[in-house]
């Protein structure tokens, strides 16, 4: 596989395919894998600046190590690429419906306690007596005449095709995000269940019709 070397105060711009990517312990360094196949590895400093960053798989980020005058530390900047941010601010225009249903299911993951729902009791339609017989001017119900037409303004309104990867890069940062914000640390499995949790509630509560024609850029 190609090694990619970092040359001192010139950017390379790359996509990740595992941005958490496999830290070494005792050479202190990670090791990471670019989407065209390049592989490289990052000292610890530029390793938590990255992590601070969170970019998602495939999304653009720029890397540059930084060089100054002779007896002047290295440094490392990492960042998110124009197209990247423009994604992301994209994403942040969802319907607010997610924003509470993630705050809901953290809220849930706080408690630990089930929550049991009111059940909304049946309400039967009252039997209809035998001797009643339509009359001449009775909406018809299908039996004695034709059906009434359906109110055009009662039916749902069309589905907007949501690109599949879209939505799950919006919740997965929002999630990481809530919990950044609220001081909450979970593992990989807890996170992943988190995310799982608001993925099903959102679409639930909001219909969305996925694309899953969607192309990486």
């Amino acid at each position: 596989m190609p090694r990619l070397r970092f040359i001192p105060n010139q950017p390379v711009i790359l996509k990740l395919e595992n941005p958490e990517g496999d830290y070494d312990f005792d050479l202190q360094v990670g090791r990471y894998r670019a989407q065209d196949g390049r592989e490289f590895q990052l000292p610890r400093p530029a390793v938590i600046v990255l992590n601070e960053l969170a970019p998602a798989p495939g999304e653009e980020i720029g890397i540059c190590l930084y060089r100054g005058k002779r007896g002047q530390q290295d440094g490392w900047a990492i960042w998110l690429t124009a197209s990247s941010e423009k994604a992301r601010a994209q994403a942040e225009e969802e319907p607010q419906e997610l924003t509470e249903v993630l705050q809901a299911s953290i809220d849930q993951a706080r408690s630990r306690k089930p929550t049991k729902e009111a059940v909304t009791p049946i309400r039967r339609k009252p039997a209809a007596k035998q001797d009643d017989q339509p009359r001449l001017f009775d909406r018809g119900t299908g039996t004695y005449g034709p059906a009434p037409l359906a109110d055009p303004a009662l039916q749902p309104a069309a589905l907007r095709k949501t690109p599949y990867g879209q939505m799950l890069r919006h919740i997965i940062h929002t999630v990481e995000s809530a919990l950044k914000a609220e001081e909450i640390q979970l593992g990989d499995g807890p996170k992943q269940d988190l995310v799982s949790t608001v993925w099903i509630t959102a679409c639930k509560q909001v219909p969305v019709l996925f694309d899953f024609t969607e192309k990486a850029e």
